[in-house]
């Protein structure tokens, strides 16, 4: 299987030199290839990189680091930043466009673009933050219910959502968000 070897360089003053390096090998046993990878002024590294198996289309996926985690190591969990549903066929040529940069006016969000597979090769602009303290990072695993078209035409639906904990501590509790369309946000507490 491919995996990514990924190197941070760093200029003392008169010379450029290595800094950390490391080898990602994403952990579901697929190949990765055709990586990206940029800092921020926080120091946080970001990634994204292409994935294949012989049961996975060509998908981009995307991990990080923040400048306090160990040396060497991509600590952020993948995520998935497009699936892909098929294998191109218009050229041979495929995935050399990747491009990867911190937004402007908030660089913990990073925008990129990047080839995946589809009936035929598509390009997807997308954006992904790393959260600037990863010790107690939450995120949206899976919405249970309502199954996205499934909803029924009631005044009243019961939400069912898994959260799963992405950071170094315990967390005991967290605020969600939740927004209806255009609807006002409420705030629920989970503990």
């Amino acid at each position: 299987k491919a995996c990514i070897r990924w190197s941070e360089l760093r200029n003392t003053g008169a010379n450029w030199s290595i800094y950390q390096e490391g080898t990602y090998v994403p952990s579901a046993g697929y190949a990765a290839l055709m990586p990206s990878v940029t800092l921020n002024s926080k120091g946080q590294l970001a990634m994204i990189y292409n994935t294949a198996s012989s049961t996975t289309f060509p998908t981009i996926r995307a991990t990080g680091r923040n400048s306090t985690d160990p040396l060497g190591q991509m600590t952020y969990e993948e995520i998935s930043l497009v699936t892909a549903d098929g294998y191109g066929s218009f050229s041979s040529r495929w995935g050399d466009y990747n491009d990867l940069m911190p937004d402007p006016s908030n660089d913990s969000i990073f925008w990129c673009t990047a080839m995946y597979g589809s009936t035929n090769w598509k390009t997807r602009v997308t954006s992904f933050k790393l959260a600037p303290f990863k010790n107690l990072d939450a995120k949206l695993n899976s919405i249970n219910s309502p199954i996205d078209g499934t909803a029924s035409c009631s005044n009243q639906i019961t939400p069912n959502i898994t959260i799963k904990n992405v950071g170094n501590n315990t967390l005991t509790s967290l605020k969600i968000n939740i927004q209806d369309g255009t609807g006002p946000v409420t705030t629920t507490t989970w503990t």
